[in-house]
């Protein structure tokens, strides 16, 4: 209950202080962050180490999936993972910018990416997914999409409106490993209702418009109520005629432009900054549902 307690009343709540108070370190401070020791080693991932955050997640997860009377009600049986009634496994997922990307593409600091941690482990900055090998978690990392939350929800709507069938629109194989779990995502219904209830279920309702089209990350400004669409940076990309996916969707390297450094930077820092704000937002959804 005194966790519980101290997570509603602190919304800034980062969930690397609870790893490392499990070590007895303190608070977590991004002016001693090191991205080779402490995020190469996951150290620091509460992902992987921090319990407080799956009971915290249990807790806001559990409940009516909108559809058929279906019922997701979560239990921690082990300290990093949940399990469901029909025995379905769950881990947590960062949902969050990537800051091996800022690192490696464009030379954000240890401190700059500390500070990004600190106003992303938020709870608002996790999401649960199936724990398998391989998982969506896995398949939405790495080149193609570069870890875009916007755009695994992008994949995960139009699979749901083609009824799990047809071709991938982002990177092929999370588009695979979705259609895998089609009895699990239809848990909350299909079609355009099914995708509009996975929303709502997790309260991922900042990350699209009304009519549940999924906004765009990259080339929006969220915190000035300027939004684009997933579908208007595709049609953008599309015009440009790139040659090749490995880096149109990573920030600051879209649309075949030659981007000066400072600007591709200030791009993807434009990106991270989206990013804070919806996690920001959700947190607060969050909050508020436990607080009910």
């Amino acid at each position: 209950m005194k966790n519980m307690e101290k997570i509603k009343m602190n919304r800034d709540y980062c969930y690397i202080d609870d790893v490392l108070e499990m070590k007895n370190k303190g608070a977590f401070d991004p002016e001693k962050y090191c991205y080779d020791k402490d995020c190469g080693r996951k150290s620091l991932d509460p992902d992987c180490r921090s319990h407080r955050l799956y009971e915290d997640l249990a807790k806001v997860f559990g409940g009516k999936t909108n559809y058929a009377e279906n019922e997701l009600l979560f239990s921690k049986t082990e300290e990093t993972e949940l399990t469901d009634e029909e025995g379905r496994r769950y881990g947590s997922d960062y949902i969050g910018p990537s800051w091996n990307w800022a690192r490696l593409e464009y030379g954000f600091t240890d401190r700059e990416i500390g500070e990004g941690l600190k106003r992303t482990r938020l709870l608002g900055g996790h999401m649960l997914w199936l724990r398998k090998t391989p998982s969506i978690n896995t398949t939405k990392g790495g080149k193609g999409i570069y870890d875009r939350i916007d755009l695994c929800l992008d994949e995960i709507k139009n699979a749901y409106e083609c009824g799990f069938e047809g071709v991938s629109s982002h990177k092929q194989s999370l588009w695979q490993e979705i259609c895998e779990e089609k009895e699990w995502f239809e848990l909350f219904g299909r079609g355009w209702k099914g995708f509009s209830n996975f929303i709502d279920f997790f309260l991922l309702n900042d990350y699209v418009n009304g009519n549940y089209d999924v906004i765009s990350l990259s080339i929006s400004n969220c915190r000035e109520g300027c939004y684009e669409l997933v579908k208007e940076e595709c049609r953008r990309i599309n015009q440009y005629k790139i040659s090749t996916k490995n880096n149109c969707y990573l920030p600051g390297r879209q649309f075949g432009l030659n981007l000066q450094e400072d600007e591709a930077k200030a791009a993807y820092r434009q990106y991270i900054n989206n990013c804070i704000f919806l996690i920001e937002k959700r947190t607060e959804s969050m909050l508020k549902k436990l607080s009910v």
